[in-house]
């Protein structure tokens, strides 16, 4: 498990202000470490996950850490309806910055406006 990964889904005080009922999810923190890892690995992944699961979170967040970490690296999120194109959630709220010590390095890995 990334602990980068497992820090942002696990620490609740990260989510307050946006999301003020979020709730850990196993489900969505193992989604999101697989997304992760093949996005990493450059292979491919297919996930079904049920409604409640927080898909959106888990496949955004892990695509932001990669694109983070390799500086050239672009991510294109293609949605079937408009109604996931619409939500921002961070829309209205200052920006949010967290920096999460992994090992041996600090990075700045949220950062909205």
């Amino acid at each position: 498990m990334n602990p980068i990964i497992k820090t942002l889904f696990e620490d609740e005080n990260l989510w307050k202000e946006i999301y003020p009922n979020y709730k850990i999810r196993a489900g969505q923190i193992k989604l999101a470490d697989e997304i992760y890892k093949t996005i990493k690995n450059q292979a491919f992944l297919i996930a079904e996950a049920g409604t409640g699961t927080g898909k959106t979170l888990a496949y955004l967040l892990p695509s932001l850490l990669y694109a983070l970490e390799e500086k050239d690296y672009k991510i294109l999120i293609s949605t079937e309806t408009k109604a996931l194109q619409k939500p921002n959630p961070f829309q209205g709220h200052s920006p949010i910055r967290k920096t999460i010590k992994n090992q041996n390095s600090c990075r700045n890995l949220l950062r909205f406006q």
